[in-house]
């Protein structure tokens, strides 16, 4: 009995020996209860001091995926010299959108107030204005459009135009652009933490939702120890600058702690160049001159995200994304006599979509090489990849609030095929 109560004794304390190594080695992982980015040192975003033309941002950042600073590309804009909180009184009337709290939680509300009230109480309230600044806004006259997107096709393709404005310290969670965000400072400034798209999709790929509720000031590497794997990179800007943060990057960003004022152009990612900065007529040189493009366009850049980089998307990898394996046999063969009839108009349902998915890709194939091109795709009605991607959940839903029996939209299920599309599991 003593021989077996010491070997107790010595198994306990081995056990306890090693769970407090366990803990140790844990607490030891790199950046751990520290703030994003202390894992390792940072990779500096490419700063410029010449602004690129539409062509050239096209080809070195929007389609390279490669962030950029602009130094000193908003100094021109008659906004960034006059928006004082004075000159702002001359709006005050105009109603904004204000969010309650500087450190971004989705959960709390937003509320309406003019910009008058806003500008008596920012200063002594936790409060940020996000407001959407497109026309007929008086302001959008003094804002100009950064020379790089006025034309090429980019000034076409503006989702929305975002003021952003507090009295500073504002905090957003980790998440991902879901847009071509280019953003010009106006007071104050900001700074970027990053990561690149395609490092993000490593750990995005099972669970986006989880990053969002990341404690960015003391991040805790047992629960996300694939942090401390990725390079990141590191932006910096100063009032007048403007910068570029492409669709899909993972971002932290934090901001001075003085005024801050800056907007953002939220751009449709864009996968050509249009020939069209020679046309004076096609040019947009101030933001009151454009107009706002169709939300919809998401649903044919998800598609376009589908020829991964190529020049074409080919019939058999379409129909791996937009067919079933009920609609690959012989409609005759899923009409048994023994199923339900539940059973057989769901089935039905999915051989009827499947066919009018291979219709869509006839239409869209205009001269009929079984190969669809990015120009193609650009000529083509935007409903068809409103309805291709809306179709993979409920039928002739859309395609943001399409759902299929487990509540997912269109746009959740063609990521899931994606991401198995890219796994070799489709």
């Amino acid at each position: 009995m003593v021989v077996l109560h010491q070997a107790l004794v010595v198994l306990t304390l081995l056990l306890c020996k090693g769970l407090a190594f366990e803990k140790v080695f844990d607490t030891n992982i790199p950046g751990h209860m520290e703030p994003l980015g202390s894992h390792a040192h940072p990779s500096q975003v490419e700063t410029r001091w010449t602004v690129p033309t539409p062509e050239e941002f096209y080809r070195l950042y929007t389609s390279a995926s490669k962030p950029v600073v602009l130094k000193g590309a908003a100094t021109r804009f008659p906004a960034y010299r006059l928006w004082t909180d004075s000159y702002l009184r001359n709006y005050g009337n105009w109603k904004v959108v204000v969010e309650e709290g500087k450190k971004e939680d989705r959960s709390k509300p937003t509320y309406t107030m003019s910009m008058n009230e806003f500008l008596d109480t920012y200063k002594a309230r936790d409060v940020y204005l996000v407001h959407d600044l497109v026309p007929p806004n008086p302001m959008t006259e003094e804002v100009l459009l950064p020379k790089p997107i006025t034309c090429g096709g980019f000034q076409h393709n503006i989702q929305s135009v975002v003021l952003w404005f507090s009295s500073g310290g504002t905090e957003s969670t980790f998440h991902a652009e879901q847009v071509d965000n280019l953003e010009c400072m106006f007071d104050g400034w900001k700074e970027y933490l990053l990561i690149s798209k395609k490092d993000g999709e490593t750990i995005l790929d099972e669970d986006e939702g989880k990053y969002q509720e990341m404690d960015v000031e003391k991040v805790d590497m047992t629960i996300f120890p694939e942090i401390a794997q990725l390079p990141w990179y590191k932006l910096h800007v100063e009032p007048g600058d403007c910068f570029f943060v492409p669709q899909g990057w993972l971002h932290f960003v934090n901001s001075s702690k003085t005024r801050n004022m800056a907007i953002s152009f939220w751009l449709t990612h864009q996968y050509r160049v249009v020939d069209d900065c020679h046309r004076p007529d096609q040019r947009k040189e101030v933001l009151s001159q454009i107009t706002i493009s169709d939300a919809g366009e998401s649903s044919r850049v998800a598609f376009l995200d589908l020829f991964f980089g190529k020049p074409n998307m080919t019939l058999p990898v379409f129909l791996k994304f937009f067919s079933t394996e009920e609609a690959k046999q012989e409609e005759t063969e899923n009409m048994q006599a023994n199923q339900s009839r539940e059973s057989l108009m769901q089935r039905w349902m999915e051989i009827h979509k499947s066919k009018n998915s291979l219709k869509t890709f006839q239409q869209i194939d205009k001269n009929g090489d079984n190969l669809l091109s990015v120009d193609e795709v650009y000529n083509a009605p935007l409903v068809f990849f409103e309805k291709l991607i809306g179709g993979l959940g409920e039928e002739y839903a859309k395609y943001e609030t399409v759902g299929d029996d487990e509540g997912k939209s269109g746009e959740d299920i063609l990521k899931e095929r994606k991401r198995m599309f890219l796994r070799n599991e489709l």
